[in-house]
């Protein structure tokens, strides 16, 4: 399918909106060139801040600050240093960015589980990570790209969507293809390598434990999971296979180890396994049913759990249609006051104040009866009316009866109000709980109206989408045959200016073979100009060198001149010197004669 130009409106970045960046803490060893040389391929160049820290815990830890002059910068420099080591630095330190300052930056996050990365095979020569980055970036917003010497280009997209688009749209020069970045694909084995053979090359299995639900097999290179050698229907090996590790980490330190490796004189070629678009086919429609079984329980009939659940809730939020009657108080007799209404209503029952006092009445007949044994009812000594003594005793117990049972009947009022009260607060919340119950049901059907009307807009939104990119198609190959004609038309068009262009030499040429023999001409003459012009420099130098040799010789002759004359004035002196000497050792001498002489 040929390729269609990209929008001019890039899909925008999903966690990234600002072009100042942080790095998180790097040690002390790490120098500030080092960091800036990192940045050195993008362009154009991000100023950089660095500062360190002073006293703590992390004494000389440096804390970079990265402002770029846009925010497409900024996205291509997160996806292609975050996470990432920083070149020829030992111990080895990890690029981590934030959009805020300190020793533990915020994650960006990373994309969904259902975006698979894509590898990308025969990459042009000279493409580097900036290259890739540009090529795929007009598709949508990346999170990483790496290029492997081994396994080629690695991109992932923050969306599938745009991971797809850019399968499409890049097929005429490279192919994209989704992988697992936990397995390798295996080619070049041997036909009698079996998988327990095969798993052996990549880790000398010492112990066998169980890892996310498997079995996992500890190795130098990481933990494996699977390792399967692909077979004919009659078992014969096929010579490729498969093995997954548990990290990605894992999976890249063993792709670079094991590549080109000799296994039973073979050299082993180990690449990313690629997502076929079977098992894709699989996993969409084990999701569309997973959502039609989502929907069927939300239209439907609820599961038996849930039913429990609701029926539990129902019950314990059931309430009553009317509030329940109090219970009933008993009626304490006590003494009617003269003020008092002959009769009262109490909790829908018409009493009677006389019965009041003929319980009284029966009281005082009872303790008359019983005021001889009594210590109360015995006079005091020297009494003459014991009975009016024994009646003051009765008037006071009958009084302390009265004031108890008043103050129970007030007692009993209160209680009374604060049932009441209760039982109106327990209708009020009963009664907001059932609006609560009402609401929710509501709202439940509103969702469920909601997603419905979503899942129309879905279908609707994506038989537009396949109408569009039939239409898309339509018009990619429409555009290819233009351009075949385009190439047609451009090609007979430099043909053509050719041809006119050897008509128009072919006309010119008695002109230009003039302007042949005026520039022969004109060399010829400067030749002989030039050959003179040596001459004469040869002549002049000649003579110049004959002066100085006749100079030279002269100050030669001059010199041994000088010298001989020197000669002889020095031989002179000495003459004259040996001749002092001998007449003073005459004259000497003949002094000593002399004295001796004498």
């Amino acid at each position: 399918m040929p390729e269609t130009k990209p929008n001019t409106v890039y899909p925008p970045h999903p966690s990234l909106g600002v072009t100042r960046l942080f790095l998180s803490s790097l040690p002390s060893y790490v120098l500030e060139t080092d960091v800036t040389r990192v940045f050195e391929g993008i362009y154009p160049t991000p100023k950089l801040s660095f500062a360190r820290t002073k006293n703590g815990r992390n004494q000389g830890a440096l804390r970079p600050r990265v402002d770029f002059y846009d925010l497409e910068s900024a996205e291509k420099a997160l996806a292609i240093y975050h996470l990432q080591p920083i070149p020829f630095v030992e111990p080895r330190v990890t690029l981590t960015f934030s959009t805020i300052p300190g020793f533990y930056p915020k994650s960006f996050g990373v994309p969904d589980a259902s975006v698979s990365p894509r590898i990308i095979k025969a990459l042009p020569s000279g493409c580097t990570e900036g290259t890739l980055y540009d090529l795929c970036r007009p598709y949508g917003p990346i999170y990483s790209v790496r290029i492997d010497p081994v396994a080629g280009g690695l991109v992932q997209f923050w969306v599938e969507a745009h991971a797809q688009d850019a399968e499409i749209c890049l097929a005429p020069r490279m192919i994209l293809k989704p992988y697992d970045p936990y397995s390798l694909f295996c080619t070049n084995l041997g036909f009698n390598l079996d998988s327990w053979t095969f798993r052996t090359h990549f880790a000398k299995v010492s112990a066998i434990f169980l890892f996310r639900g498997g079995v996992a097999y500890p190795s130098k290179y990481g933990d494996i999971t699977h390792a399967e050698i692909f077979t004919t229907q009659g078992g014969k090996s096929r010579g490729r296979g498969v093995i997954t590790f548990s990290q990605t980490s894992e999976a890249s330190t063993a792709l670079q180890a094991m590549q080109g490796v000799e296994i039973d004189w073979k050299s082993l070629s180990v690449t990313y396994c690629w997502v076929k678009e079977r098992v894709k086919k699989c996993a969409t429609q084990a999701e569309s049913a997973s959502k039609g079984i989502d929907s069927c329980v939300l239209d439907g009939e609820a599961s038996p759990l849930e039913k429990s659940t609701v029926a539990e809730e129902r019950r314990s939020t059931t309430v009553p249609s009317e509030p329940t009657p109090a219970p009933k108080v008993p009626k304490i007799p006590i003494q009617r006051p003269e003020s008092a209404a002959p009769e009262e209503v109490v909790d829908g029952q018409t009493e009677n104040h006389s019965s009041i006092d003929e319980d009284l009445d029966s009281a005082v007949e009872d303790l008359y009866a019983t005021a001889a044994p009594s210590k109360l009812t015995q006079a005091p000594p020297g009494s003459t009316t014991a009975p009016s003594w024994q009646l003051f005793n009765f008037q006071q117990l009958l009084d302390d009866s009265a004031t108890k049972h008043r103050a129970a009947q007030i007692q009993t009022e209160r209680l009374r109000e604060e049932l009441e009260s209760a039982k109106l607060q327990i209708y009020n919340t009963e009664k907001e709980l059932r609006a609560a119950q009402l609401e929710n049901e509501l709202l439940r059907g509103k969702m469920e109206s909601t997603e419905q009307q979503g899942a129309a807009v879905n279908k609707l939104l994506q038989e537009r989408l396949d109408a569009e990119t039939k239409e898309r198609a339509a018009q990619q190959v429409q555009n290819q045959l233009l351009r075949d004609e385009f190439e047609g038309v451009k090609r007979a068009l430099e043909i053509a200016e050719s041809r006119l262009k050897i008509l128009q030499l072919e006309a010119d040429r008695p002109l230009w073979e003039a302007a042949k023999k005026k520039r022969e001409e004109t060399e010829r003459v400067e030749r002989a100009r030039e050959e003179r012009r040596r001459a004469a420099e040869l002549a002049e130098s000649r003579r110049k060198m004959q002066e100085f040799q006749e100079q030279e010789k002269a100050r030669k002759r001059a010199a041994e001149e000088a010298e001989r004359k020197e000669r002889l004035r020095r031989e002179a002196e000495e003459r004259a010197r040996q001749e002092k000497e001998g007449v003073r050792t005459q004259a000497a001498r003949e002094g000593r004669a002399g004295t001796q002489g004498a």
